[in-house]
């Protein structure tokens, strides 16, 4: 019951581009009026999600991450 709860959070965590899963958003509050960054992702909050997916056999979501995030980092490269 506890597992199930938690992988049903963790899947609402998810964040989609282009219609794929990339990443699991940072925090998520519903108590929480006012949203610090919540929206946002981060590579090292996305660690233990990966984790998890990975273990699960849930392997995607990491190789659509890494893509991503590589692809902006030698985008940013090539611009500077």
């Amino acid at each position: 019951m506890v597992e199930k709860e938690a992988w049903n959070l963790l899947r609402e965590a998810v964040v989609n581009y282009c219609r794929n899963p990339v990443e699991t958003v940072t925090a998520n509050d519903p108590g929480e009026k006012q949203p610090l960054n919540y929206d946002q992702v981060f590579i090292h909050d996305f660690v233990p999600s990966a984790l998890a997916f990975l273990l699960n056999g849930e392997g995607e979501i990491i190789k659509i991450f890494y893509f991503t995030r590589y692809s902006e980092i030698v985008i940013l490269m090539i611009v500077m």
